[in-house]
């Protein structure tokens, strides 16, 4: 099997930083109160941390949702929805570099603007999940529809702060 190409700490300082940017962009616009940001337990992970099945050639980020349970002894004190955001570096990383037509478009972007992109779009989906906006299980063939709802909303939040390096994300990006 062949090594992915993951990220080095200079692009996973990136990830940091788009991460906090886009917490704040979607924060600001959902009105956010810190006890609501409490509530959505959520993770970024990169490559190195994904297990083999959160791998995906299909994407370069995805949200997955897995039962968080958190115990003293036999007694479950918390018991929650725990939301992870898989960033697939090798995809990003060939998308940024133009190695390989990752996406239409999409050759040669600059990082962060694309993190912060990646980040804010899955980011709204979470918030979608956890403000009951949207069902995590949605029929296969609604999924487009939610799909175009979440970029809509990702484009208007980041409409405000697009300099030309994150227009060329949002051109790279754009369905159909």
């Amino acid at each position: 099997m062949r090594r992915l190409q993951s990220f080095g700490k200079t692009e996973l300082k990136a990830v940091r930083r788009a991460r906090a940017e886009a917490e704040a962009l979607v924060g600001e616009f959902y009105v956010l109160a810190p006890r609501e940001w409490e509530r959505m337990t959520y993770e970024v992970r990169t490559l190195d941390e994904l297990a083999p099945e959160e791998i995906s050639d299909q994407a370069f980020a995805q949200v997955l949702c897995y039962d968080f349970m958190r115990r003293i002894g036999s007694t479950i004190v918390d018991r929650r929805d725990l939301y992870r955001i898989c960033l697939q570096d090798h995809r990003i990383l060939q998308a940024i570099n133009g190695s390989r037509p990752a996406a239409p478009r999409a050759d040669h972007l600059a990082l962060e603007p694309f993190l912060l992109y990646l980040l804010t779009h899955e980011l709204i989906h979470i918030v979608r999940f956890t403000q009951r906006l949207q069902h995590l299980d949605l029929a296969p063939a609604l999924r487009p529809q939610e799909e175009m709802s979440v970029e809509q909303t990702t484009r208007h939040v980041l409409a405000p702060m697009a300099d030309r390096a994150l227009r060329r994300v949002l051109e790279a990006c754009a369905i159909g």
